[in-house]
């Protein structure tokens, strides 16, 4: 079978494109491992601005998905489980709230690697503060705000 004459050059092309496109979509080679011994089998790594902090072990992030576009998204702290606001311990809740609200608003912006979602569509990631490389789940547990999930 004989291709149309510049059916080549628009393949060749295409197949440029697409090697040069690659590395942008893959994720990162990381692993995601810390002091909870969880690990992220492919995680991938984003930039954001952390927007509001709904309780120890959830926030919601701007996070910035590809070239000058963000989205807004709730995070649930991979590996560490921190008491409810709602619950009986309202005033540990409160702390942990408290220190998770220090950490992330104290950093220029957070480095999130997206591991999957949970059953509520958040997003089960490990956040760390752009910086000095600080995990959130290993800071709440070292100071007692949290329990390894």
């Amino acid at each position: 079978m004989r291709f149309k004459p510049g059916f080549d050059g628009v393949v060749a092309w295409g197949l440029l494109g697409l090697l040069l496109a690659v590395p942008l979509v893959l994720p990162a080679p990381l692993t995601a491992l810390h002091a909870t011994g969880l690990m992220c089998a492919r995680p991938f790594r984003v930039a954001g601005a952390s927007v509001r902090v709904i309780d120890g072990d959830t926030l919601t992030a701007r996070l910035r998905i590809w070239l000058g576009t963000d989205q807004e998204e709730t995070i649930r702290l991979l590996g560490v489980d921190t008491p409810e606001l709602r619950g009986l311990d309202r005033e540990r809740a409160v702390a942990a709230t408290a220190f998770t609200k220090a950490c992330v608003e104290s950093a220029v912006q957070i480095i999130v690697s997206v591991c999957s979602r949970d059953s509520f569509g958040r997003l089960l990631a490990v956040v760390e503060r752009d910086g000095d490389s600080v995990n959130l789940a290993d800071a709440l547990i070292r100071a007692g705000h949290g329990v390894k999930r």
